[in-house]
């Protein structure tokens, strides 16, 4: 189940006009506009109703990706908040495969891990499931070292002697630098667009939704003209919550 983000131009600006700038603007996106589908009742009647989305979605972009942290009130706090935990998570990483046991925990994990994956194909009904939760605990109180396996394990061979090592120093800095250039520049993509836009018409809205099985809705509306557009107006926009963007 993904995310998808629409974007809504009124009809007075033709399709192919719109359609042009979205390639323009997210050229490696696969704009297309889908009024036909009924994608969202409410606007259709005077809007249509475009998506620019690889392969059908659009988790992880700047409408979608923080809608959990919004306990901070700005960018600026969720950017520290947000880099803060993975460079806690990063140094927690780091001296798990820095301690001197961690081949021992490794292979104990993973020889404990293997027995369980065993006896699943070996029970049945409720046993089954009883060995399935007990699975998925081990799992989740060892998804430090698997994501320090699979992530950050490096291997260096000195005096001819395989050796541990990792690049968590890299990485933090790599989240201190450029964590949200992404973000930011997707931010600013959004802004090319409704600048365009709002040449030729009087307003833009958008709206984002899990494509679950049922049509988007509009469950609350926000409104801002385009002078005191912020980031933080798409960074907490919420699903189904319609942002409404009027020209100067």
């Amino acid at each position: 189940m993904c995310q998808l983000n629409l974007y809504i131009v009124p009809k007075t600006m033709n399709k192919e006009s719109v359609l042009e700038i979205m390639k323009n603007v997210f050229p490696y996106q696969n704009p297309e506009c889908v009024t036909s589908e009924n994608l969202l009742e409410e606007v259709q009647d005077f809007n249509n109703v475009y998506i620019s989305a690889a392969m059908g979605c659009n988790c992880g972009t700047i409408q979608t990706s923080f809608q959990n942290n919004s306990d901070a009130e700005s960018w600026c706090d969720m950017k520290k908040q947000i880099s803060q935990e993975k460079i806690e998570k990063l140094k927690e990483i780091k001296r798990l495969l820095e301690r001197s046991d961690y081949l021992e925990y490794k292979n104990e994990t993973l020889k404990k891990s293997g027995e369980l994956e065993n006896k699943l194909k070996e029970v049945k009904g409720d046993e089954y499931q009883e060995v399935l939760n007990e699975w998925r605990l081990f799992f989740k109180e060892n998804g430090l070292l698997y994501e320090a396996m699979m992530k950050y394990e490096k291997h260096e061979v000195v005096d001819g002697k395989d050796i541990i090592c990792n690049n968590i120093d890299e990485e933090i800095l790599n989240v201190e630098k450029n964590e949200f250039v992404g973000i930011e520049s997707e931010y600013e993509d959004l802004i090319k667009f409704i600048d365009v836009i709002l040449e030729g018409v009087d307003e833009v809205k958008f709206l984002s939704f899990w494509q679950d099985g049922d049509n988007p809705y509009v469950k609350n509306e926000k409104y801002v003209f385009r002078k005191d557009l912020k980031i933080e107006d798409f960074i907490f926009l919420k699903d189904n919550e319609l942002l409404t963007v009027f020209a100067d």
